[in-house]
């Protein structure tokens, strides 16, 4: 058997899931490098009031603590889009993991009445499609073990 035999078959739903945590990937550098620059999420007023009023008290720890969840975001966001695109089955984990993540986030900004709650839409697309019957075949998330 050649090599190319015992890869599974990509559904369209895995490369839109991929072009999806590439899109994410190229927003957490964005916010990263605005990090770096100063303009971080404690200067924003739009931000939840608790935020703001931290850094404009010249508590700098909410800058670090954004940075550095901004920074393993982006690395774990990273390391499972190249396992989506290469279909390896710890991957669909992963995926659903870090959507659920960003849809917990979302869901709380949205509580605190904060106006970026409307980013959930994007992380509920990626797990309705990691949630197919054909993706999680495809992974070997369907219960048989075989990927």
């Amino acid at each position: 058997m050649t090599r190319e035999s015992k890869r599974p078959h990509r559904p369209p739903a895995v490369s839109i899931v991929v072009l999806i945590f590439l899109a994410q990937v190229a927003l957490y550098l964005v916010l990263l490098g605005l990090q770096l620059a100063g303009i971080g999420a404690g200067r924003i007023r739009t931000l939840g009031s608790g935020v703001t009023a931290a850094a404009l008290a010249g508590d700098h720890w909410v800058d670090l603590a954004l940075f550095a969840g901004l920074l393993l975001l982006l690395a774990a966001s990273l390391v499972v889009t190249v396992g989506l695109a290469r279909m390896r089955p710890w991957a669909w984990l992963w995926g659903m993991t870090i959507q659920g993540l960003r849809l917990l986030i979302g869901l709380i900004s949205y509580f605190r009445g904060d106006p970026y709650a409307f980013s959930m839409i994007v992380p509920l697309i990626a797990v309705v499609l990691l949630d197919q019957a054909p993706v999680r075949r495809a992974f070997g998330q369907d219960g048989s073990g075989h990927a």
